[in-house]
């Protein structure tokens, strides 16, 4: 009789203990659902900060690794070449590495009209007009590579209409939404073009649902914590040392930010 007791303390022994392991790995695993990466630097917050709501905070978000010698180089379309309507047809030169999902590309198209932004693997559709397209090499988390060289601007002429001048020269901005995912955070990038920032000069203006506004003398992604789940109304624009709007058709960009209500994704919507 006694050593059916110990038997069945054993065998319940090991049962709690089989039973404890497997909930401590689903837990772990759960965790790392969160983050999908941790090399980067939260850095001091924004210069200026104004916001009419509570809880809301805005800091610099830097990755560690800024691949200094990545690039970029566009081989098609070729700048100027008049095109057919409908699919058009990019490829581009990316830095080579043992993961090919380490770099990405993203294409930005727009005339005055029309706004259209592309992702990966997503086809290239565009009807009739003079279009500006701006490609930027990205990492594996979605945030731009900050050089002269990982960036590629081109001028387009799609069908045999009326064309359009198009002034590559002129200052731009490009927001860009990361694939970054954090928990109760959402990510803020941008492109610059033809325009330098400086701490008694021109400043960057983002503002989400004119509720808050902030201004940027440094060239870094943004976190933002502590926005609401839903659609938020997010605007960038090129601002000059007299604090107001730069004179460029390309100085301002908008974007539609979602985020869900389990806060572990954002998405754009276009």
């Amino acid at each position: 009789m006694e050593r059916i007791c110990y038997r069945q303390v054993f065998f319940f022994l090991l049962l709690v203990f089989v039973l404890s392991k497997c909930g401590l790995s689903e837990k772990t695993e759960t965790k790392s659902d969160v983050l999908t990466d941790t090399n980067f630097t939260e850095s001091t917050p924004l210069e200026q900060i104004t916001t009419e709501l509570e809880d809301v905070l805005a800091n610099y978000f830097v990755p560690k690794n800024l691949h200094p010698n990545a690039t970029l180089k566009q081989l098609k379309p070729v700048s100027g070449q008049t095109l057919e309507p409908g699919e058009i047809a990019f490829s581009f030169i990316k830095p080579q590495t043992t993961n090919e999902k380490e770099f990405g590309v993203r294409l930005k198209i727009e005339n005055n009209m029309h706004h259209y932004f592309y992702k990966p693997d997503e086809k290239v559709v565009l009807p009739e007009g003079s279009f500006l397209c701006i490609a930027f090499l990205c990492d594996k988390n979605g945030f731009s590579i900050k050089k002269d060289s990982s960036y590629s601007v081109t001028k387009l002429l799609v069908g045999k209409g009326s064309q359009e001048p198009i002034d590559l020269t002129q200052p731009m901005v490009c927001l860009n939404i990361p694939d970054y995912k954090e928990e109760n955070a959402v990510f803020i990038d941008f492109m610059l073009l033809n325009f330098d920032l400086s701490n008694d000069g021109n400043s960057i203006r983002l503002s989400i649902d004119n509720k808050i506004e902030l201004f940027m003398k440094e060239w870094k992604p943004v976190k933002v914590s502590g926005l609401q789940p839903g659609i938020h109304d997010v605007v960038i624009e090129l601002i000059n040392p007299n604090e107001n709007l730069l004179d460029s058709i390309y100085a301002t960009d908008h974007q539609m930010l979602e985020i869900p209500y389990n806060n572990l994704n954002q998405r754009v919507g276009y």
